[in-house]
C-alpha cells in the first residue's frame, strides 16, 4: 500500500519522471542482486560500476545537459527529487558491494526504500541499513508517534508558511535587480536568504519526518541548528547532514580523507565541495558556492583556527549570494554593490515582517518540542499566514524541489 501510494504520489506529477524512478529502482536492485551472487571481485566491481554509471548518467542527462552542452539548448524536464533518490539507490548498491548489508531480494521493499513518499522529493537521503529494516518490520503506531509526528508537522509548516514565505518576497526583490540594490540591501538579502532557505528546507524535512512518524517510521535528522556553528566545518556537520555524511562516506573517505597529509586533505575537501555545489544545481554559481565553502574549510584545516559563531554566520551568509543569484554574473554584480553601493541606506519594502520572521526562527530553534501555548501560537500564526498567502495568490514551492 505504501509503495502504491508513493508511486501514485510521484507519477501524478509527471509520468515520464515516474518511469525514470522505477527504471533507476529496477536497475540498482538487479545490480545489487548480481553483486550478492557474484563470486569474484571483478564481477562485483563491474556490476557496481554499471549501477553507478547508469544512475549518474541519467542524472547528467536530465540535470546537467544544459551546463555541459549549452549550445544544444536542450529543454529537458528535470524530474523532482532525482538527485535525492539517485544518491539513495547508489548508497544501497555500494553498501552491498562493500559487504555492509545483504541485498534486498524483495523488489517491493526495495522500491519502497527508494520511493518512500515523505522523503522522496527532498530527502533526507536515507541509508539502507536504517530505513529498510523499518519498512520490513511490523509497525504499530504509538501515541508517541502521533504526538511527535504532529509536533514535527506543525514546526515544518510553520517554518515554511509563516517564516520562509514571509521572508521570500524581500529576498526576491533584492536579487531581482542587483544593479539597483544598495550595499545594505545586499547584506540583508544574503542574511535573509540564508534564513529563508533554512526555514524552507528544514521545514520540509520536519514535514517529511512528521509524516513518516505518523506511519511508524523514523527518518534521519537533517539539521542541527547550523547557524549556531563556530566554524564552517561545523556548519556542514549541522546543515543537510544526510548529504554531508553521504559525501563523506562515499567520496571523501575513498579519496583518502585526511589520512594522506594536509595537502591531500585539502584537495579531497575541494573535490567534495565542488561536487556538492554541482549536486545542488547545474550552474557555475553553484560550483563557485561549493568551492568557496571548500576553500573556507581548507583554511580552517591549514590554520587550525575557527571563525567563531559571528564570523561563521557572516561567511556562510555571504556565500549564499552565489547560490541564490540567477547566474554567476549577477552574483558578482551583487558583490560589487557591497563595495560601491553605500550611497544609499534605503531598506527594501517588507523588511520589518522579514526581520520579525527571522527573530521567530531563533526563538523556535531553541525548543525541540513546543509547549501547548507555543503550539497554539504557532498554529494560529500558521493559519493567518496561510490565509494571507492565499489572498496574495499562493505561496512558494519548496526551494529544494528543484534539486
Amino acid at each position: 500500500m505504501l509503495l502504491a501510494a508513493s508511486w501514485l504520489f510521484y507519477f501524478s506529477w509527471e509520468p515520464l519522471a515516474g518511469f525514470l524512478l522505477v527504471l533507476t529502482t529496477l536497475v540498482s536492485w538487479l545490480c545489487a542482486l548480481g553483486v550478492g551472487k557474484a563470486r569474484g571481485k571483478t564481477a562485483k566491481r563491474a556490476l557496481t560500476a554499471a549501477a553507478i554509471v547508469f544512475s549518474l548518467g541519467l542524472l547528467a542527462v536530465f540535470k546537467y545537459s544544459g551546463l555541459l552542452a549549452p549550445s544544444l539548448s536542450l529543454k529537458i524536464l528535470l524530474p523532482v527529487g532525482i538527485s535525492f533518490y539517485t544518491f539513495q539507490s547508489l548508497s544501497y548498491v555500494i553498501d552491498v558491494y562493500r559487504g555492509k548489508i545483504e541485498p534486498e531480494r524483495h523488489f517491493g521493499y526495495y522500491a519502497l526504500f527508494v520511493s518512500f513518499f515523505p522523503q522522496l522529493v527532498a530527502g533526507p537521503i536515507e541509508r539502507p541499513d536504517k530505513l529498510l529494516p523499518q519498512l520490513r518490520a511490523e509497525r504499530r503506531v504509538t501515541k508517541s508517534d502521533l504526538a511527535d509526528g504532529g509536533a514535527l508537522l506543525l514546526r515544518g509548516y510553520f517554518k515554511k508558511t509563516a517564516l520562509a514565505d514571509t521572508i521570500a518576497p524581500v529576498v526576491d526583490s533584492i536579487f531581482a535587480s542587483p544593479e539597483n540594490a544598495s550595499a545594505v540591501s545586499v547584506l540583508l538579502g544574503a542574511v535573509l536568504f540564508g534564513l529563508q532557505i533554512y526555514c524552507d528546507f528544514s521545514g520540509y524535512t520536519d514535514i517529511a519526518r512528521g509524516s513518516a512518524r505518523l506511519l511508524g517510521v523514523s527518518l534521519t535528522e537533517n539539521f542541527d541548528r547550523p547557524y549556531s556553528a563556530s566554524s564552517v566545518r561545523e556548519f556542514w556537520r549541522r546543515w543537510h547532514m544526510s548529504l554531508t555524511s553521504w559525501f563523506t562516506d562515499y567520496v571523501y573517505i575513498p579519496l583518502g580523507g585526511s589520512r594522506r597529509g594536509a595537502v591531500r586533505q585539502v584537495i579531497n575537501t575541494m573535490i567534495v565541495f565542488l561536487l556538492s555545489g554541482l549536486w545542488h544545481g547545474a550552474g557555475w554559481g553553484f560550483a563557485v558556492w561549493g568551492l568557496v565553502h571548500g576553500a573556507l574549510i581548507s583554511l580552517e584545516i591549514l590554520s587550525h583556527r575557527r571563525a567563531g559563531k559571528i564570523g561563521t554566520f557572516a561567511l556562510v551568509s555571504l556565500a549564499w549570494i552565489f547560490f541564490r543569484a540567477p547566474d554567476l554574473g549577477e552574483a558578482l554584480a551583487l558583490f560589487s554593490r557591497l563595495i560601491f553601493g553605500w550611497e544609499s541606506l534605503a531598506l527594501p519594502a517588507g523588511i520589518l515582517g522579514a526581520l520579525c520572521a527571522a527573530a521567530a526562527l531563533f526563538a523556535l530553534d531553541r525548543n525541540d518540542k513546543p509547549s501547548p501555548i507555543a503550539a497554539f501560537a504557532m498554529a494560529l500564526t500558521l493559519g493567518l499566514s496561510a490565509l494571507a498567502l492565499l489572498g496574495a495568490g499562493g505561496g512558494n514551492a519548496f526551494i529544494y524541489f528543484q534539486f
